[in-house]
């Protein structure tokens, strides 16, 4: 029965940021209204905060 799984979906932009030093630079400050603003996470946090996940 499917009913007794969880199901993740992660957004991995907005989930971690495990390496800043692929992060594009921005001048113009961070808007949390902003939904098009990059946050950073990537495929490096992710695979950091699996613990999270499990």
């Amino acid at each position: 029965d499917w009913r007794a799984f969880s199901i993740y979906q992660l957004i991995t932009d907005r989930f971690a940021d495990g390496d800043p030093r692929n992060n594009e630079l921005f001048d113009g400050g961070f808007d949390v209204r902003d939904m098009t603003f990059r946050h950073g996470g990537d495929f490096v946090g992710l695979t950091q905060k699996l613990h999270y996940i499990k």
